[in-house]
């Protein structure tokens, strides 16, 4: 066989040819991703058919390209197109072929060959290409590698059209079998090494044409015009057929013989694995019926769930480190089934569930169910994975997660909604079904589930947390909460990673407590998603406190465990329209994650078993601590409650220093709160109360003209926005996207800038060069001395205005009457609705609806660009996150789908909510693997901070006030993205046009559909499902 051509080595002898490949093989057991090779040898033939065609699109992933091919087998690649490339030593050689890759699995035979063959054929169109654009160094190469006869072709042609269409075919094989590895195991063995072996053969056949085509301009061309139309039966759809010429070449006449024969595996190929497809479903309604019938115990139903056919003692005991029967350990029990997707897992996920298993007053035992991804093959890697969890674990597993049956699966995601999110299923003694929920919020309905039998079917189900707020934490503090409540110690609960803040804080609560002697501990709950190092860090070496008052969580887990309840309460909600708490705990918990995702440190206060729990952030909480420290030290009267005193002054607290007279700072508040009520022809009154002085008769500052100037000419007349901030926290941020929308604004208002200083501090030379730097670097006017702003202005402002130290924009119009107070976050939306005409009527100016969809919420950093896609009806996929493999395999499936489908599309990153630039930039610059024609990212760090201050500042309106300034199902779209954002996973969201239809998912839910509706619709001639609306038939709104 040595010496064979290629006619020879495919004569009808098989049988020996087979036995000489079988001993050739010789695996070391290496393994590594067939499939970014053949997207890139799928990416060769699409081109060289012409049925790739995508307007800006058209090159295959570079996620695939660089981050998955680094560890691919390039030496056997090269070699095996050397051996493809020996036409003049003779024929290229199969045996040889199989020799030269005697250690690589089946399936990588037949990829690492075809890849070979796409090299040598690349190399010869791009030389072609080239050299049709009279490229000098192409035109060189060409004289070198082809025959003359070619040479003479104008323009120059290398006809590989009818000799790539046999190729497609090969590569439908391949393609075939390598999905069948991943469908079924056994259809995959009954096919391999028959498909590979054709495969290869028919590849080095192909290889041989190709070179007589390069060096003699022999064209190949099918044996018969019957055979022609059998062939064009297996080319994908955008294909031309078959050119027929009679020929009566005998090597022409073994290629057809071989094709058929591959026509035919590819055929009981698909027909078996229909019938194994068939079978799942049979299968899946056997199980739907199981679960509905009446059982006397578990037993079917558990083995129907765990048993496979060469597996009959499915589960592996930690404790005796082998694999038993599970009907003598489950018969009669409670049985919870812990499942999770393999490859995200959590260590703190299943310890902290862990540390409830070992302490469970209810006899129930644990099977953990981890889920492989279906569009991967199980390997040793992921072998490695399982055992080293499954060790770790105090309760059983399924022995072999690559040998659960498919209608168990299936049964897992389409009935008990398993998206990828890790989830508890409980069945009772009967093997009935009882509850799915989230691991997250198990130690709360844990008691409601392990019931008596008789128990009524409403205590079972009944969820509702009876606790107040604070015991919420008892799952990860106790048996030290328990202590501090039953002692009604007061329970200073904290968090952000504010050092500066939490110092602040700690000092004003012992201030408090030095005042008041009461008893009291403080609480430290970091924030959510926030790296341990970091938690660490700010305790161990950022902050100065004391031992006995503090508490601080001691792993990660109990950290995560408690930011875990919060989340998994509100996403329940978010969910199902369902809560597990009441009303007044919901709003507790929806405050704190806002109070988390606001970036500032903040505080909650509580006592004892009352539901009181006063909380705010920023720097409203240590101001009034400070003062009620001041109200009460050294005093003899019984002084009010910490939360009490709390409750009743958040709203209206003003910290006043004692060298001010009281008594005239409340007369001039009065006589502030009149003018405003009075009826004026002009601003000029109300501007000059407002920012006027006894010594600064001149008191705006112009950075147009670096001076200070009178403010009746300027501001006469005209609608005028305050900008109040707090001096200590004016963001750049911030100043510096109102300012982009100041200089283009189509009503002409002007802003003055009033900086509100921290009353517990003196004014001094670091706070006023931070002034003066703040000043010059804005647009606008602003005053010239904060600290000379009149104490009953400031009064004013936080008790009329609200102000509490997060900034603030109040309009007052021509006449100086109030029109608005809001959030500087969410003015471009409501900008228009208040700088309108005299005419325009009182409801015209409060409107406040957002009228346009989610998407184009985006519009304020992303115009032109957004209208443009939006009208041209482009397909947008905005996704966020940090993980970078996540967002990796996100962009290779939106890619995928756009290849298969041939849509317009865009991809938006928006990074995460408080992200650090620095990351954000890594991660798109260094990390990720993406087409810059489709994917577009913010240029910089304001327009990432605009967009989520936008969700953010809607958001927070909405628990504020009540009032939303967007529809419903805009609100539900916000709090669905913030939600995930929170969720620690990556998230996508697709829109096209102007639809409001936006369906979003996080983890692995959106990139596995991604991949399922590209495979679904790839080379289909039907007409496809919109994506918008496929994701929405399947519940991601």
């Amino acid at each position: 066989m040595d010496t064979a051509t290629v006619n020879e080595q495919m004569v009808p002898n098989e049988d020996e040819l087979m036995k000489q490949i079988l001993a050739i093989h010789n695996p070391d057991g290496k393994e590594f991703d067939v499939q970014p090779l053949l997207d890139v040898v799928e990416d060769i033939i699409q081109h060289a058919n012409g049925t790739w065609v995508s307007g800006k699109d058209d090159t295959v992933s570079q996620g695939d390209l660089i981050c998955k091919l680094d560890n691919l087998p390039y030496d056997a690649i090269k070699k095996v197109s050397c051996e493809f490339s020996r036409k003049c030593s003779g024929a290229p050689n199969t045996i040889k072929v199989f020799q030269s890759l005697e250690s690589y699995s089946w399936e990588a035979k037949a990829v690492i060959t075809l890849a070979a063959f796409a090299v040598n054929y690349g190399s010869y169109c791009l030389i072609a290409q080239l050299y049709n654009k009279s490229n000098p160094f192409a035109k060189s190469v060409a004289f070198l590698q082809l025959s003359p006869k070619i040479l003479k072709r104008n323009p120059l042609n290398l006809k590989f059209e009818e000799l790539m269409k046999i190729v497609v075919i090969i590569f439908g094989l391949i393609k075939d079998i390598v999905k069948a590895k991943i469908q079924s195991e056994s259809v995959y063995k009954d096919y391999l090494v028959k498909a590979v072996s054709l495969s290869i053969l028919g590849i080095v056949a192909c290889a041989s044409q190709m070179m007589d085509t390069v060096g003699t301009q022999k064209e190949y061309k099918p044996a018969d015009q019957m055979e022609a139309r059998k062939f064009e039966m297996l080319l994908p759809f955008g294909f031309m057929p078959f050119r027929f010429k009679p020929t009566d070449q005998t090597e022409v006449q073994k290629l057809s013989d071989l094709l058929k024969n591959i026509g035919n595996t590819r055929s009981n190929l698909k027909e078996d694995l229909d019938k194994w497809t068939q079978k799942i479903e049979e299968n899946f309604k056997k199980l739907k019926k199981l679960f509905e019938k009446t059982k006397t115990d578990n037993v079917e139903i558990l083995n129907t769930l765990f048993s496979s056919k060469d597996n009959q003692a499915p589960l592996y005991n930690p404790s005796t480190n082998a694999e038993e029967n599970l009907n003598n350990k489950l018969s009669g029990r409670y049985v919870m089934l812990y499942i999770s997707s393999l490859e995200h897992t959590l260590e703190d996920e299943y310890s902290n569930l862990g540390d409830k298993y070992k302490n469970r007053s209810t006899l129930y035992e644990i099977v953990w169910i981890p889920i492989v991804d279906e569009s991967a093959s199980w390997n040793k890697e992921m072998e490695k994975k399982f055992k080293e969890i499954q060790k770790s674990m105090p309760w059983y597993s399924i022995s072999d997660p690559s040998k659960l049956d498919k209608a168990v699966i299936k049964y897992i995601k389409a009935i008990w909604n398993f998206t990828g999110k890790s989830l508890l299923v409980v069945l009772d003694p009967h093997g009935d079904f009882v509850k799915a929920d989230d691991v997250k919020t198990f130690w709360i309905w844990e008691k409601s589930v392990f019931v008596l039998e008789s128990e009524s079917t409403e205590n079972k189900l009944e969820q509702v947390w009876k606790g107040t707020t604070i015991q919420l934490l008892q799952d990860t503090m106790d048996p030290f909460l328990t202590e501090w409540i039953d002692v009604k110690k007061y329970i200073f609960l904290f968090g952000g990673d504010d050092a500066n803040w939490i110092q602040e804080f700690l000092d004003a609560v012992y201030k408090v407590a030095k005042a008041t002697r009461i008893d009291y501990v403080t609480a430290y709950v970091g924030k959510n998603i926030m790296n341990w190092e970091a938690h660490e860090e700010i305790l161990n070496e950022q902050v100065e406190f004391n031992e006995e008052t503090l508490y601080a969580f001691g792993s990660k887990k109990s950290l995560s465990a408690f930011w875990d309840t919060l989340q998994g309460i509100w996403q329940k909600k978010m969910d199902t329209g369902e809560s597990m708490v009441d009303e007044t705990t919901m709003k507790d918990i929806e405050t704190l994650l806002s109070f988390d995702m606001s970036g500032e440190g903040w505080a909650a206060v509580c006592r004892g078993r009352s539901p009181k729990l006063p909380k705010a952030h920023g720097k409203t909480i240590p101001d009034f601590l400070n003062s009620y420290a001041d109200q009460w030290i050294g005093s003899s009267k019984q002084h009010l409650d910490v939360v009490d005193a709390l409750m009743n002054s958040f709203s209206t607290f003003i910290a006043t220093p004692i060298a001010v007279d009281s008594t005239v700072v409340s007369e001039n508040f009065e006589k502030l709160k009149k003018l405003f009520g009075k009826t004026k022809t002009d601003n000029v009154e109300i501007l000059s109360a407002l920012v006027s002085s006894k010594d600064n008769q001149a008191p705006l500052y112009n950075p147009s003209t670096n001076a200070e100037e009178d403010l009746y000419n300027k501001l006469s007349g005209r609608y005028a926005m305050l900008y109040i901030s707090s001096l200590e926290h004016t963001s750049e941020d911030e100043y510096s996207n109102l300012g982009d929308k100041y200089k283009n604004r189509s009503t002409l208002y002007e802003i003055v800038w009033i900086p509100i200083v921290d009353e517990s501090t003196s004014w001094n030379e670091e706070m006023e060069k931070k002034f003066k730097e703040i000043q010059k670097s804005m647009p606008w006017y602003s005053i010239s001395d904060p600290s000379k702003l009149d104490k009953a202005v400031i009064k004013y402002v936080k008790e009329i205005w609200n102000f509490t130290g997060k900034s603030l924009l109040v309009v007052l119009d021509p006449h100086g009457d109030f029109v608005k107070a809001d959030d500087v976050k969410t003015f471009w939306i409501w900008e228009k609705s208040v700088f309108v005409s005299e005419s325009d009527s009182t409801e015209n100016k409060l409107e406040q609806v957002w009228k346009g969809t989610t998407i184009q919420l985006l519009q304020d950093t992303m115009d032109p660009f957004l209208t443009e896609w939006i009208d041209a009806k482009k397909y947008i996929f905005l996704f966020g996150g940090d993980d970078a493999d996540w967002i990796q395999e996100f962009l290779d499936a939106v890619y995928k789908v756009a290849k298969a489908t041939r849509m317009d599309y865009v991809t938006v990153y928006l990074g995460k909510n408080n992200m650090d630039w620095e990351a954000h930039e890594e991660i798109i610059n260094e990390r990720v693997e993406f087409n810059e024609e489709t994917l577009y990212a913010f240029g910089l760090k304001k327009f990432l901070s605009a967009f989520w201050d936008t969700l953010q500042g809607l958001w927070q309106k909405k628990m504020d006030t009540g009032e939303s300034m967007v529809d419903e199902t805009t609100m539900k779209d916000i709090e669905t993205l913030l939600s995930f954002d929170t969720s620690g996973e990556g998230w996508a969201a697709v829109c096209r046009g102007r639809s409001p239809k936006l369906p979003k998912a996080h983890g692995k839910t959106i990139p596995d559909f991604l991949n399922s509706y590209a495979d679904r619709w790839k080379g289909s001639s039907k007409q496809r499902v919109d994506l918008v609306d496929a994701l929405i038939t399947k519940g991601y709104l």
